[in-house]
């Protein structure tokens, strides 16, 4: 509808546009830029300059490539600490065993999304209504990933409270409603280690991946060190198992490694198989490790479920 105004919400910021006019309205201030929405051959377009200028970060074009490049200025702070653990400030909840099913996804994602919320709210959601209630023709055995996971959040199917739909017990409900809403959520570039950790530092645990030849607590592998709860996997094998990063040490000595990376330097991972693994749930994994911080999403906007009626549009 050509009468209608787009409005869009990032950062704290909010931009409204109207199709065919100039200028747009940037945190209810007029702003001036030509073209910030037009049709073209019955579709609409928007600026991603604009939108990248209004939310705080920058647009850039490349020619040769014919590719744009859109960076998040407020992601990475001037300055971030050399280590950070986000148990010293009380942002992780218990951690959890996700037993012998295949839902170490969605209880990456739960995790990083009750961390977002803390320490001011304190949430225990269903990973038992997640991996049912996806919207993907899969069972809790067949595995899934943060796209699964963000597909769930964003239809607002969820997340439901772990009391409502306790873990484990090969069932769930489909009556049951969301507890929040997720309004927005940002992926981090692949390897893109500062946006990780100002991502940590600023919103919450991250959900990422990493090839794992260990399926349980007590598995055994040879890049896993027991004795320093840290793990370095240097091969050509894919992702298969997410956790939640939720801190970082730039000094975590190579050497605490059983196969030894180029450099110091770890992510502080939370995993999902009970507190009898690494250090009470948690570990290390080399910046080098080949998968570690190649997917990776956080949770930046969750709201109450009153603010909006209806969503317009989902795309599972």
């Amino acid at each position: 509808d050509r009468d209608k105004n787009l409005c869009f919400e990032a950062n704290g910021h909010e931009v409204r546009i109207s199709p065919e006019t100039d200028g747009a309205v940037v945190d209810n201030k007029d702003t001036a830029f030509a073209e910030p929405m037009i049709w073209r051959n019955g579709r609409l377009y928007v600026s991603a300059a604009l939108l990248a200028e209004a939310f705080g970060g920058s647009y850039s074009w490349d020619e040769t490539t014919q590719t744009a490049v859109v960076t998040n200025a407020q992601s990475v702070p001037e300055t971030l600490p050399k280590a950070y653990d986000m148990r010293d400030d009380e942002r992780v909840t218990p951690v959890r065993d996700q037993g012998n099913l295949g839902t170490c996804w969605a209880f990456a994602s739960l995790g990083a999304l009750e961390s977002s919320l803390m320490p001011g709210e304190s949430y225990m959601f269903s990973p038992d209504h997640m991996s049912f209630m996806s919207g993907y023709n899969m069972t809790q055995q067949d595995g899934g990933d943060f796209n699964m996971a963000l597909a769930y959040l964003t239809s607002w199917k969820g997340p439901v409270l772990e009391n409502e739909d306790p873990y484990g017990d090969g069932a769930t409900d489909s009556s049951l409603t969301a507890s929040v809403h997720l309004q927005e959520a940002v992926s981090i570039p692949a390897k893109d280690f500062d946006g990780i950790k100002a991502a940590i530092h600023q919103w919450g645990g991250v959900q990422s991946s990493f090839y794992s030849d260990m399926e349980f607590a007590n598995s055994s592998s040879s890049y896993y060190s027991a004795k320093d709860c840290s793990y370095y996997y240097p091969g050509k094998n894919t992702a298969n198992h997410d956790i939640v990063i939720v801190g970082w040490d730039d000094d975590y000595p190579k050497e605490n490694f059983n196969v030894h990376p180029e450099k110091d330097g770890a992510f502080l991972c939370r995993n999902s198989w009970g507190s009898q693994f690494g250090d009470r749930g948690y570990f290390y994994i080399s910046y080098e490790d080949t998968n570690i911080g190649t997917d990776n999403l956080v949770y930046t906007r969750v709201e109450t479920t009153d603010n909006y009626d209806c969503i317009y549009q989902s795309d599972l």
